[in-house]
């Protein structure tokens, strides 16, 4: 009589179920927390307060000119955006207030900066240079009435609009230019840490020489002189 082969194929329903039991044993189970659990009170409120500094530094990542430092506020913003969505209760404190001073530290920085990049400074004047430009010649300063003083030098007149519009000119031309020039400057400026007082001392000198070294930012910085006294005429 032929012997019975033992069958090794199990009904479905056993080998579903299991197939979910094997899933469920490699996953953890119901052992491991849900990534969809509400968080508690606390972390909510910490989170808020990571949600407000990312909405104070939003946008500075994008900016454009070498002395904002795009890439390093992109590491900050980053940061605040993944705690403002996953901060625990634990993530405030010392956590944010670590951010917070590397975010003022950065800021005094880029203010330190802005007076090397021609790019920003293009930027603040443009409008107001190319109105002034447009605009009809400015009377020169009346001589003051009654006795006259030899010792005190009569006002200078302020620039003409064709000066003004000739210097706008060369600063757009020689504001990108420049900063070709100072890149080594600009390269230092994105690494260095900002702890280190030393070394920021050390990147703003080397920043001085590079500009006086660069054409560009000397022509650049000459228009933007001209600029800047059309501006200020009262």
């Amino acid at each position: 009589m032929p012997r019975r082969r033992r069958r090794t194929d199990l009904p479905a329903p056993t080998a579903l179920l299991l197939g979910l039991l094997l899933v469920l044993t490699a996953c953890g189970g119901d052992d491991e927390p849900r990534g969809d659990e509400k968080p508690s009170a606390k972390a909510t409120e910490c989170r808020e307060q990571w949600r407000d500094l990312a909405d104070e530094v939003e946008g500075r990542d994008t900016a454009t000119t070498p002395s904002t430092l795009p890439a390093r506020w992109n590491s900050i913003a980053a940061a605040t955006d993944y705690y403002a969505r996953s901060a625990t209760e634990d993530d405030c404190g010392d956590t944010l207030t670590a951010q917070e001073e590397a975010i003022t530290a950065l800021e005094s920085y880029n203010t330190k900066l802005a007076r090397f990049d021609l790019e920003l400074e293009l930027a603040d004047v443009r409008e107001d240079a190319e109105e002034y430009a447009d605009s009809p010649a400015p009377s020169p300063s009346p001589a003051p009435k009654g006795k006259k003083d030899r010792k005190k030098p009569r006002p200078k007149a302020p620039p003409s609009p064709a000066a003004v519009e000739k210097a706008l000119a060369t600063l757009t031309t020689q504001a990108p230019l420049a900063t070709e020039q100072q890149d080594a400057g600009w390269q230092q400026a994105a690494v260095i840490d900002l702890a280190d007082k030393v070394a920021v001392a050390k990147s703003l000198k080397d920043l001085v020489v590079i500009s006086g070294e660069s054409p560009a930012y000397r022509s650049g910085k000459a228009a933007l002189v001209v600029i800047k006294k059309g501006l200020t005429t009262p």
